[in-house]
């Protein structure tokens, strides 16, 4: 794929994981930029690519929006934004990019997510009502709207942000519940794939991804209790079905109380 100055590619990080890469190696040609926001400093120069540096722990929403401006800045209309753990298939880009140039009114598009227990995203369902987020793991038969798509590998277009309340979750429902409720369209193309390993910056049965994880649910339904008690009352199932933990019921009640 020749390089499309109007299309740019963004890897926030915090670990430098193996497969990034990978993907800047399958992406050369779209000048990835690559944001890096570990505590030490992972120097993405040394990578042989453009690179930024935040002030370090910044968290996703807020190195991804520094990446957002700077590509803008440069002319970008579309930013294909991925997890440094996340790695697309060859076709995965040009398959979106063809969608978008058919569809005016999109304005995020998400391929399907696939890792080590299968398929693991093929967008998300929000209930406001009963405050249920859920993983679409059906795969439909070709591009559907969504509610909601995942952050781990989507096209998006530049002018959009992330809101830097959501420190490591929520982020990308938040951003996509936005979009929607300004007319924009989320579209989950399952002829696109992406494989994602997950955990890469935080182990996702850690404590601290579970405080980050409630806490960006709560803030979804923020001034509504119910909700809230609701959001946290499943974040307490989950634990118990995937195995009692005293240090991620600890963080589960750290977030209520942060709340």
């Amino acid at each position: 794929m020749s390089h499309d100055p109007a299309l740019r590619v963004l890897i926030p990080t915090a670990q430098a994981h193996p497969l990034m890469q990978r993907s800047l190696a399958l992406l050369a040609d779209c000048a990835p930029l690559v944001v890096d926001d570990s505590t030490a400093d992972l120097g993405p120069k040394g990578l042989g690519i453009p690179g930024l540096r935040t002030a370090g722990g910044q968290g996703f929403a807020r190195a991804v929006n520094l990446g957002l401006e700077q590509l803008e800045g440069e002319g970008a209309q579309w930013v294909l934004l991925l997890n440094d753990d996340a790695l697309p298939e060859p076709e995965c880009l040009p398959t979106l990019l063809q969608y978008a140039a058919d569809e005016a009114s999109v304005s995020m598009l998400g391929p399907l997510l696939v890792g080590p227990d299968g398929v693991e995203s093929a967008g998300l369902r929000f209930n406001v009502r009963s405050a249920r987020l859920v993983q679409n793991k059906d795969v439909p038969d070709g591009p559907v709207d969504v509610e909601a798509l995942s952050g781990a590998c989507v096209l998006m277009r530049a002018h959009l942000r992330f809101d830097p309340a959501f420190s490591h979750a929520m982020e990308d429902v938040e951003l996509s519940l936005r979009v929607r409720a300004e007319g924009g369209r989320c579209v989950l193309l399952p002829g696109a794939r992406c494989w994602h390993e997950g955990g890469g910056t935080l182990a996702r049965d850690s404590a601290l991804a579970q405080q980050h994880a409630l806490s960006g649910h709560m803030r979804l339904h923020a001034g509504q209790p119910l909700r809230q008690g609701l959001a946290t009352a499943y974040a307490l199932g989950q634990v118990l079905r995937e195995g009692p933990s005293a240090q991620r019921f600890g963080a589960i009640l750290t977030a209520w109380k942060e709340r």
